[in-house]
């Protein structure tokens, strides 16, 4: 996994090599609210809470303030990267193969449009995907917690991409004997 950087503006050099579970749920928790904001203040907030959220709030308001522009993007964007296109794909491996087919074959009907127009469209809101995510990550810490009898705080401090391998194990051989 690639480590995140960051130079504070006194110099402090922080770096962070390993997501915790804590860490991506608090990291869904800010994105489900970014994406219901629409000023790009709000925006930058949300990637300053990131910072500080993943840095273990090593990290105050106040550095990330004082900070160069470049460093706190360059920071957000490599924390964006890891979470979306490395941490998130993780939770697909835990899905069956059947179900990896199910989730593919799903096709869109040629009247699906002309419904959807007319009112006729009797599915479900879509959810926010980040809130989808945080689900996960609560169901993934309950059988954590029973399975492997972890205590909540081991569970969250625990690195994510190797409790979602030991969860993926343990799925994969639990009708062996």
């Amino acid at each position: 996994m690639p480590e995140i950087s960051l130079t504070t503006a006194s110099g402090d050099e922080i770096t962070v090599s390993t997501i915790t579970v804590r860490m991506y749920r608090k990291y869904c928790e800010l994105m489900e609210k970014a994406d219901r904001m629409n000023d790009k203040s709000d925006v930058v907030f949300i990637n300053s809470q990131i910072i500080r959220e993943i840095s273990g709030n090593r990290v105050s308001s106040r550095d990330i303030e004082n900070m160069d522009a470049e460093e706190v993007f360059t920071a957000a964007k490599t924390i964006h990267y890891i979470m979306q296109e490395i941490v998130t794909p993780k939770f697909l491996e835990l899905m069956s193969e059947k179900d990896k087919q199910e989730v593919e074959a799903q096709e869109k009907s040629a009247f699906d449009e002309y419904d959807e127009a007319e009112g006729y469209d009797d599915d479900d809101p879509p959810q926010n995907v980040w809130s989808i995510c945080k689900e996960n990550m609560d169901r993934v810490t309950k059988l954590s917690i029973r399975a492997f009898n972890n205590s909540l705080a081991q569970c969250m401090d625990s690195d994510i991409m190797s409790l979602l391998d030991y969860v993926k194990f343990e799925l994969e051989t639990t009708n062996e004997k």
